[in-house]
């Protein structure tokens, strides 16, 4: 029996119409879940599977961070993959990639153009978060209808309209609190006639993948007649140093400790610790300016040599500047003696680098 030709056509035109309409598709992320380090920026890319098969002509994306209270968090930076930065016919682009606090709007085309290339690859977009505290965050993508819902946003090669079919998937970010770097290297104890002290460089990088603001070193192990004499303080009997100063990703700090011991006996073999610093560094011209004769030596391998006539028990800073304008603090603070003081400037973690060719100093005093 043969099928009338009317009825073959009312068969065949549903078909067709069915084959033109796109699939499910996923507007999502490349991970669900970035993690760094605090100071750390997360970067990351926005996807779309699949890719539509006549490719991607134009996208309008809202991305936005938000903490687990739904505060919007973080600056944003989202950057439009390269072949959809245009705006159609009508202008020249690219069209938006707006960043913001919390919130990053990406718009490519607001005309269609078969003249245009396409997107043929996964990747639409990609973004960099930057300047979250510590904590979990939670990534949203929605489409960014200027002109009203009734606007279409993802386009085609094929001047297909995807809004029906899309998906937005979330994902997380978990900025983990500041890491802490690791002791690299640690020479042995040496004396540094000199001054009389014993001497031990350790070397400090920073692994953690974010600029760190600072660290602790606790020294453990002393010999009951060994002091760290250049400590900064002590926790339950065990002497530390402080370094206040920021260190980059990758970055090492060369620190030079000295222990002070009557018998001058190298036989010991001190075991660190590094943990968070604590405190902050004391503020330049805070305590009275004495004037008061110093004499510097250059000593060309181990830094400066500054003398003094101290008094008797009382508290000496010395402060230190290599321009004459901006001042800072060395520290620990020196004991005075009754006698001629000689103090060292071997750079940390006494000060902040080793002492160029001019670095000035100035004693105060409370």
């Amino acid at each position: 029996m043969k099928t009338p030709l009317s009825t073959a056509l009312a068969l065949l035109i549903p078909l067709c119409a069915a084959a033109r309409q796109p699939g499910p598709t996923t507007i999502g992320f490349d991970r669900p879940t970035y993690t760094a380090p605090l100071g750390a920026t997360v970067t990351g890319s926005i996807v779309i599977d699949p890719v539509p098969a006549g490719g991607l002509y134009s996208q309008g994306t809202i991305l936005t961070v938000r903490d687990r209270s739904g505060n919007l968090a973080g600056v944003v930076t989202p950057v439009p993959a390269t072949v959809l930065q245009h705006d159609g016919v009508r202008l020249t682009g690219p069209r938006q990639s707006v960043a913001g606090n919390g919130t990053g709007r990406i718009k490519s085309s607001t005309a269609f153009s078969i003249d245009r290339p396409t997107l043929l690859v996964p990747t639409i977009a990609t973004f960099s978060i930057g300047n979250l505290p510590a904590g979990t965050y939670d990534l949203q993508l929605a489409p960014w209808n200027e002109l009203g819902v009734t606007e279409n946003i993802f386009v085609t090669g094929q001047s297909r309209t995807l809004d029906p079919v899309l998906t937005f998937l979330p994902a997380t970010i978990e900025i983990v609190g500041q890491s802490l770097p690791e002791l690299t290297e640690s020479g042995p104890v040496t004396l540094q006639r000199q001054t009389g002290l014993l001497e031990q460089r350790v070397t400090v990088s920073n692994t953690t993948g974010g600029t760190l603001a600072g660290f602790r070193i606790l020294v453990g192990s002393l010999p009951d007649n060994v002091q760290l004499r250049n400590a900064h303080g002590m926790i339950d009997g065990v002497p530390y140093i402080d370094v206040l100063t920021q260190l980059a990703p990758g970055a090492a700090v060369s620190l030079v400790l000295e222990y002070y011991r009557p018998s001058r006996d190298l036989n010991f073999i001190p075991t660190f610790t590094v943990a968070r610093p604590g405190g902050t560094p004391p503020d330049p011209g805070s305590l009275g300016l004495l004037d008061v004769n110093l004499r510097v030596l250059r000593r060309d391998a181990g830094g400066l040599l500054v003398e003094f006539l101290s008094g008797k028990d009382r508290p000496y800073r010395i402060e230190y500047s290599d321009d004459l304008m901006t001042w800072k603090v060395s520290v620990p603070d020196v004991i005075g003696t009754g006698e001629r003081i000689q103090w060292l400037d071997n750079g940390p973690p006494k000060t902040e680098s080793f002492p160029a060719t001019n670095r000035f100093y100035r004693l105060t005093s409370e």
